[in-house]
C-alpha cells in the first residue's frame, strides 16, 4: 500500500508476457499463462 495507497488496496499490478499488439483482438488472455505479477 505504500506505493498506491488506499486506491491500490486489494489489486495486483500485472504485465502481459506478450505485447497485446502482437496477439490480436480474438485472443483470449489466460490470466495464469499470459500475465505476470509486478512487485
Amino acid at each position: 500500500m505504500e506505493r498506491y495507497g488506499e486506491i491500490g488496496k486489494n489489486f495486483i499490478h500485472v504485465h502481459h508476457k506478450k505485447a497485446l499488439n502482437r496477439i490480436g483482438r480474438e485472443y483470449m488472455v489466460d490470466p495464469f499463462k499470459d500475465l505476470i505479477p509486478v512487485y
